[in-house]
This record gives C-alpha cells, structure tokens and sequence, in this order.
C-alpha cells in the first residue's frame, strides 16, 4: 500500500483555551459638523443669529441659511442668503450674521442648516423655534 499510520503520543491531551483583551482605541473626528446652537424666532419679524467659525476665513462664500421640517426636508421652509448674510474675518477666524428678512413662517419646531454652496459642506446646523406672535396693526 505504501502508507503508513502517523505515531501516537502517549502525551495526555490538553485543550487550552485563550482570552485575548483588545483596548478600544481613541477616535477623534477630523471633519464633522457641528451644532450651531438653538435659535427662537418670532414672527413677522427678522430672523437674526451669529456664529463665529474659528480658523476658517469664509469671506466670499455663497453661504445659505434654510430653515425646514425633519418631515419634509426635501421643500426648505426658509432660505436665506445673499444680503442676509454676511461675514467678517478677524484674526483668521470668520463671525457670521444673520439678519434675515424672512418674516412669515408658520409658528412651530423645525430644524436648520448653514451651507456652504462654495466647498458644499453644511457648516453648521441646530433647531429652530418660530414663535406664533401678532403682527403689528397699520394704522
């Protein structure tokens, strides 16, 4: 036949069993946005807010405030841009105001974003309270 049996030990059998212990490693983000807060608003009145983005001059860029409902986020609610915005470097950081002129939006929690059209990021985002007030009466 030509083959042949392997020896047998006469060593007794051990079965070892082995844990091994991995530490979860230390994640930092390198991008990520960030929440820019809550902002209330009241209606038939401008929306106004300011971030300060640190190390990141935004001087023109084609930023974009849209306000909408998590239920729709497809339809903004609001938009925002161009003259209702602005922004001022200092020192390598970039403050943005907001002073929109966008007055009539149904009283009700929504959420909001700052895009920035020029490198197609969202910059900062955070919920938006538009509170149900009355208009003033022309005389």
């Amino acid at each position: 036949d030509g083959e042949t049996e392997a020896p047998q030990s006469n060593l007794p059998h051990l079965d070892i069993a082995a844990s091994v212990v991995v530490q979860p490693l230390s994640v930092q983000p390198v991008t990520y946005v960030p929440d820019g807060g809550f902002i209330e608003a009241f209606r038939y009145a401008r929306i106004r807010a300011s971030w300060l983005i640190r190390d990141a001059n935004l001087e023109g860029h084609d930023l974009h405030f849209l306000v909408y409902d998590q239920l729709n986020p497809s339809t903004p609610i609001a938009h925002c841009h161009g003259s209702d915005i602005s922004v001022e470097v200092n020192e390598g950081h970039s403050l943005i105001r907001l002073d929109a002129s966008e007055r009539d939006i149904q009283s009700g929690v929504y959420s909001w974003v700052l895009r920035d059209q020029t490198t197609d990021v969202v910059l900062l985002h955070g919920r938006f309270v538009m509170r149900a007030v009355p208009d003033v009466p022309s005389p």
